[in-house]
């Protein structure tokens, strides 16, 4: 079959109301690359859930988007009669869909969805598995959502699935541990837009380069471990007064960190942006920035890392383990507050280093072009 009359049909959760990329989280990041550099040549729908104020059915790069279900906020959470729902409706709508070659569940709700509408339409059924929480579901998320979680992924690992894509070999490695059925398990990893992100341009101020800024990207939830963050900053800033911690996202750790910034009496060094609908937005404010910093301790990859070093940012991590894979060790890892706070004195004191650490950085960056991993990694039906 010509290729120019493939027909690519993707099932997620989240995905963005246009082409301004109103992205919230990883997983709704590489479905809009995806569907952005796979339009061109395919015919490419997705069916997704409906946010407050969204439209039923739209565009994105030419392909068809449609809005299922009730409307959902976006939540790692959320109401879980909602997001069944949101599940059942994708099913019969993908289910009607006609010639399709290649069906693709892209995040964890759509996996059952996905197989089944598959096997009635007859299309090659894929699935992208970004983490796996097989035995951990209760411990990250509580029992009810857990409970729900754990029945719901252990059901899918094993159902014959033509490919299964992670976007790790850390993934991989964790869903072969668990006794994944389908053994075509193929790395195709996540990736950025180096060109959108180049065409970002920033007016410096005279104060920047007085003042360093410290720069976090990312849902705010207790996994991503901010609180350690804004605790070494506290330490830090007694010794470096011209410091300045920025901290862009949403979630519900909110308004806790608000409190521990106000109980520290930091208000005015540590800036809370909130969610922010523009990408370019975001981009601008890591370039501003001097250094980039995630204190996750459960991740399946980091787009938000590969970026921070896409803007020219030293990055310093938790050391576990997919950040030392995509990172290929070129980071600065640490482990407690204590860490991180000599790590960033460190590494403020030392320009030379920081340096070196950036053109380490640099060389490893070619791998993660999209475009580049489409046309490797997208050659499925």
């Amino acid at each position: 079959m010509d290729k120019m009359k493939q027909k690519f049909l993707l099932l997620t959760e989240y995905f963005p109301e246009s082409e301004n990329a109103e992205i919230t989280g990883g997983v709704e990041n590489r479905c809009f690359n995806i569907v952005k550099f796979l339009s061109s040549k395919y015919d490419v729908k997705v069916i997704c859930s409906r946010q407050q104020g969204q439209i039923k059915h739209s565009s994105v790069f030419g392909c068809d988007v449609f809005r299922v279900g009730p409307e959902i906020s976006y939540s790692s959470k959320g109401d879980l009669i909602k997001r069944f729902m949101f599940a059942y409706s994708a099913y019969k709508l993908a289910k009607k869909q006609k010639d399709v070659d290649l069906i693709e569940a892209e995040s964890f709700l759509t996996y059952l969805p996905t197989y089944f509408a598959g096997k009635k339409i007859k299309a090659k059924k894929i699935a992208t598995w970004h983490e796996t929480w097989v035995g951990e579901w209760i411990k990250n998320k509580g029992f009810v959502t857990g409970l729900f979680g754990e029945i719901w992924e252990r059901f899918s690992i094993k159902l014959n699935w033509d490919m299964v894509i992670s976007v790790s070999n850390f993934t991989k490695e964790r869903l072969l541990e668990r006794k994944i059925k389908c053994k075509n398990i193929k790395v195709i990893p996540n990736g950025i837009d180096f060109d959108k992100i180049e065409q970002v341009k920033i007016s410096h101020s005279d104060e920047v380069g007085k003042i360093k800024r410290i720069c976090v990207v990312g849902r705010l939830t207790p996994m991503k471990r901010v609180d350690i963050i804004i605790n070494a900053f506290s330490k830090l800033i007694k010794e470096t007064p011209r410091l300045e911690l920025n901290i862009v996202g949403s979630g519900p750790e909110l308004e806790n960190l608000k409190k521990i910034v106000n109980n520290l009496n930091l208000s005015e060094k540590i800036i809370f942006h909130g969610f922010i609908e523009k990408y370019e937005d975001v981009i601008k404010i890591m370039k501003s920035s001097d250094f980039y910093v995630s204190a996750s301790e459960l991740e399946g990859f980091g787009i938000t890392v590969l970026e921070a070093m896409a803007c020219n940012l030293p990055v310093i991590l938790s050391d576990i383990k997919p950040f030392r894979e995509i990172s290929e060790n070129k980071a600065i890892f640490f482990e407690d507050v204590n860490q991180l706070y000599k790590a960033l004195n460190f590494i403020m004191a030392h320009n030379e280093l920081n340096k070196e650490q950036l053109k380490k950085q640099s060389k490893l960056l070619s791998k993660y072009h999209w475009d580049e991993i489409i046309k490797k990694g997208y050659d499925l039906c």
